[in-house]
Protein backbone atom coordinates (compact mmCIF):
# COMPACT_ATOMS: atom_id res chain seq x y z
CA UNK A 1 0.00 0.00 0.00
CA UNK A 2 1.26 3.63 -1.20
CA UNK A 3 1.24 6.18 1.85
CA UNK A 4 -0.03 9.38 0.42
CA UNK A 5 1.02 12.50 1.87
CA UNK A 6 -0.54 14.54 4.42
CA UNK A 7 -1.71 18.21 3.45
CA UNK A 8 0.54 18.97 6.88
CA UNK A 9 3.54 17.07 4.96
CA UNK A 10 3.04 19.04 1.77
CA UNK A 11 2.79 22.04 3.49
CA UNK A 12 6.18 21.71 5.34
CA UNK A 13 7.39 20.82 1.39
CA UNK A 14 6.06 24.11 0.21
CA UNK A 15 7.81 26.38 3.12
CA UNK A 16 10.98 24.48 2.16
CA UNK A 17 10.97 25.32 -1.33
CA UNK A 18 10.40 28.69 -0.36
CA UNK A 19 13.21 28.95 1.62
CA UNK A 20 15.56 27.42 -0.72
CA UNK A 21 14.11 29.84 -3.51
CA UNK A 22 14.99 32.82 -0.40
CA UNK A 23 18.23 31.52 0.10
CA UNK A 24 19.35 31.20 -3.60
CA UNK A 25 18.40 34.74 -4.36
CA UNK A 26 20.09 36.28 -1.16
CA UNK A 27 23.11 33.94 -2.46
CA UNK A 28 22.16 35.56 -5.73
CA UNK A 29 22.32 39.30 -4.79
CA UNK A 30 25.18 39.08 -2.36
CA UNK A 31 27.32 37.33 -5.60
CA UNK A 32 26.59 40.37 -7.22
CA UNK A 33 27.23 42.91 -4.66
CA UNK A 34 30.58 41.32 -3.68
CA UNK A 35 31.85 41.75 -7.88
CA UNK A 36 34.25 44.82 -7.99
CA UNK A 37 33.28 47.54 -10.47
CA UNK A 38 35.38 46.35 -12.83
CA UNK A 39 34.24 43.12 -12.81
CA UNK A 40 30.74 44.27 -13.13
CA UNK A 41 32.09 46.01 -16.64
CA UNK A 42 32.95 43.54 -18.22
CA UNK A 43 30.10 41.34 -17.73
CA UNK A 44 27.69 44.16 -19.36
CA UNK A 45 26.41 44.12 -22.55
CA UNK A 46 27.05 47.81 -22.94
CA UNK A 47 30.43 47.41 -22.33
CA UNK A 48 31.48 44.84 -24.63
CA UNK A 49 29.91 46.73 -27.28
CA UNK A 50 31.99 50.09 -26.32
CA UNK A 51 34.98 47.21 -26.31
CA UNK A 52 34.65 46.10 -29.86
CA UNK A 53 33.50 49.47 -30.99
CA UNK A 54 36.15 51.93 -29.55
CA UNK A 55 38.73 50.11 -27.58
CA UNK A 56 40.24 47.25 -29.63
CA UNK A 57 39.94 49.30 -32.97
CA UNK A 58 42.28 52.50 -30.84
CA UNK A 59 44.69 49.76 -30.10
CA UNK A 60 44.95 48.28 -33.68
CA UNK A 61 45.42 52.14 -34.89
CA UNK A 62 47.84 53.21 -31.93
CA UNK A 63 50.13 49.82 -32.69
CA UNK A 64 49.98 50.74 -36.76
CA UNK A 65 51.04 54.00 -36.03
CA UNK A 66 54.31 53.08 -33.91
CA UNK A 67 55.08 50.82 -36.71
CA UNK A 68 54.62 53.40 -39.01
CA UNK A 69 56.86 55.62 -36.86
CA UNK A 70 59.46 53.08 -36.73
CA UNK A 71 59.56 51.99 -39.96
CA UNK A 72 60.36 55.74 -40.84
CA UNK A 73 62.79 56.58 -38.52
CA UNK A 74 64.64 53.10 -40.14
CA UNK A 75 64.03 54.38 -43.81
CA UNK A 76 65.83 57.94 -42.72
CA UNK A 77 68.52 55.85 -40.93
CA UNK A 78 69.45 54.17 -43.80
CA UNK A 79 69.06 57.37 -46.06
CA UNK A 80 71.24 59.33 -43.79
CA UNK A 81 73.90 56.03 -43.75
CA UNK A 82 73.58 56.29 -47.98
CA UNK A 83 74.25 59.93 -47.69
CA UNK A 84 77.59 59.44 -45.10
CA UNK A 85 78.86 57.09 -47.88
CA UNK A 86 77.74 58.85 -50.30
CA UNK A 87 80.27 61.97 -49.01
CA UNK A 88 83.01 59.63 -47.79
CA UNK A 89 83.29 57.51 -51.05
CA UNK A 90 83.11 61.05 -52.99
CA UNK A 91 86.06 62.75 -51.09
CA UNK A 92 88.48 59.30 -50.45
CA UNK A 93 87.80 58.69 -54.17
CA UNK A 94 89.79 61.93 -55.08
CA UNK A 95 92.14 61.77 -52.38
CA UNK A 96 94.98 62.32 -54.48
CA UNK A 97 93.99 65.23 -56.47
CA UNK A 98 92.95 66.71 -52.62
CA UNK A 99 95.78 65.73 -51.63
CA UNK A 100 97.88 67.88 -54.51
CA UNK A 101 95.25 70.85 -53.94
CA UNK A 102 94.18 69.99 -57.20
CA UNK A 103 91.36 72.56 -58.63
CA UNK A 104 90.00 69.41 -60.42
CA UNK A 105 88.84 67.99 -57.20
CA UNK A 106 86.15 70.01 -56.81
CA UNK A 107 84.89 68.71 -59.97
CA UNK A 108 85.55 65.45 -59.58
CA UNK A 109 83.69 65.48 -56.66
CA UNK A 110 80.44 66.69 -57.91
CA UNK A 111 80.78 64.76 -61.00
CA UNK A 112 81.36 61.05 -59.44
CA UNK A 113 78.36 59.63 -57.79
CA UNK A 114 78.23 56.03 -56.00
CA UNK A 115 74.57 56.25 -55.48
CA UNK A 116 71.78 57.23 -58.50
CA UNK A 117 69.47 59.20 -56.61
CA UNK A 118 72.56 61.57 -55.38
CA UNK A 119 73.52 62.11 -59.20
CA UNK A 120 72.39 65.65 -59.15
CA UNK A 121 73.83 66.52 -55.83
CA UNK A 122 76.78 68.77 -54.79
CA UNK A 123 78.67 67.40 -51.75
CA UNK A 124 77.87 71.39 -50.12
CA UNK A 125 74.46 69.40 -50.84
CA UNK A 126 75.24 65.95 -49.24
CA UNK A 127 77.03 67.68 -46.18
CA UNK A 128 74.00 70.14 -45.05
CA UNK A 129 71.40 67.53 -45.47
CA UNK A 130 73.77 65.26 -43.17
CA UNK A 131 73.95 68.21 -41.01
CA UNK A 132 69.80 68.46 -40.82
CA UNK A 133 68.82 64.52 -40.60
CA UNK A 134 71.32 64.27 -37.63
CA UNK A 135 73.86 62.54 -38.69
CA UNK A 136 76.07 60.27 -36.17
CA UNK A 137 78.70 62.42 -37.38
CA UNK A 138 80.32 65.21 -35.27
CA UNK A 139 78.81 68.65 -36.49
CA UNK A 140 81.98 70.91 -36.29
CA UNK A 141 83.95 69.28 -38.68
CA UNK A 142 81.02 68.26 -41.29
CA UNK A 143 79.86 72.26 -41.06
CA UNK A 144 84.14 73.52 -41.63
CA UNK A 145 84.00 70.51 -44.64
CA UNK A 146 80.60 72.07 -46.07
CA UNK A 147 82.16 75.72 -45.83
CA UNK A 148 85.41 74.75 -47.34
CA UNK A 149 83.82 72.93 -50.26
CA UNK A 150 81.50 75.70 -51.13
CA UNK A 151 84.87 78.20 -50.44
CA UNK A 152 86.57 75.81 -53.08
CA UNK A 153 89.33 75.41 -49.80
CA UNK A 154 91.10 72.18 -50.14
CA UNK A 155 93.33 71.90 -47.32
CA UNK A 156 90.36 72.46 -44.65
CA UNK A 157 88.41 69.73 -46.87
CA UNK A 158 91.15 67.30 -45.91
CA UNK A 159 91.51 69.00 -42.61
CA UNK A 160 88.11 67.94 -42.05
CA UNK A 161 88.36 64.56 -43.40
CA UNK A 162 91.45 63.64 -41.53
CA UNK A 163 89.03 64.51 -38.48
CA UNK A 164 86.10 62.34 -39.60
CA UNK A 165 88.80 59.54 -40.12
CA UNK A 166 87.47 59.42 -44.12
CA UNK A 167 91.25 60.06 -45.16
CA UNK A 168 94.55 59.71 -43.80
CA UNK A 169 97.86 62.33 -44.68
Amino acid sequence: MEKMLTDEDKYHIRLEELFRQEVRSELASQSDESKSWHENLFESTRSRFLATAFVIPFFIWMHAYFEAEIQERKSEAAFVERIELEVRERIAGNAILLKQESPMFFTNINAFYLYPEFKGWGVSVLLIELSNKGSSLPNKPLEKMEQAVRRGNASQVMHSAEALGWIER
